[in-house]
């Protein structure tokens, strides 16, 4: 501040000269990497969704072996997320001292897991009539679900820790 103008801006550094505070495990490329994945599994769903909607547009045998590939897409991006969870379950842990996240995320991954497992194993006939594997994929679906709500709840909780981080 000029001693004769009490109005005019203070003379000082706006931030402090602390630097970038580097976290043991993880590097800027790492952290690009994985934005990049993200990136791709948001890209590829919205492709494996627009595929699906091509696959009822086509003949028999095209839809078939464009559901075979959208089979093995679909599983290959349940591992892609699944993957991108545990890194994102290592990042809060390191960077915001994250707890309580094993559980939640462990159960998101296996009810994921086992989702995509049954479709797999039983396809079409999940759907063609109420029986014993819609009933289960149902509640698997259920429990999947249930366990991404807590992962949210906990993730919240997160958030005040983040906050506090600041």
């Amino acid at each position: 501040m000029q001693p004769d103008n009490p109005y005019s801006a203070p003379q000082v550094e706006l931030l402090d000269g602390t630097g970038e505070q580097a976290l043991p495990g993880w590097s800027a490329r790492q952290l690009q990497v994985l934005g990049w994945l993200a990136l791709v599994s948001v890209l590829a769903n919205a492709l494996l969704v627009g595929l699906l909607f091509a696959g009822s547009l086509l003949e028999a045998y095209e839809a078939e072996l464009l559901f075979t590939f959208t089979d093995w897409l679909g599983l290959m991006l349940v591992l892609l997320g699944c993957y991108l969870l545990l890194r994102l379950k290592a990042f809060a842990e390191a960077r915001f001292a994250a707890r309580n996240l094993s559980l939640p995320v462990w159960a998101v991954l296996a009810g994921s897991l086992l989702l995509e497992l049954a479709d797999l194993l039983f396809g079409e006939q999940l759907f063609t009539a109420p029986g014993w594997q819609t009933l289960s994929y149902m509640a698997l679906l259920c429990l999947t679900g249930i366990s991404t709500a807590w992962l949210g709840i906990v993730c919240s909780g997160c958030n005040t820790l983040i906050r506090r981080s600041r």
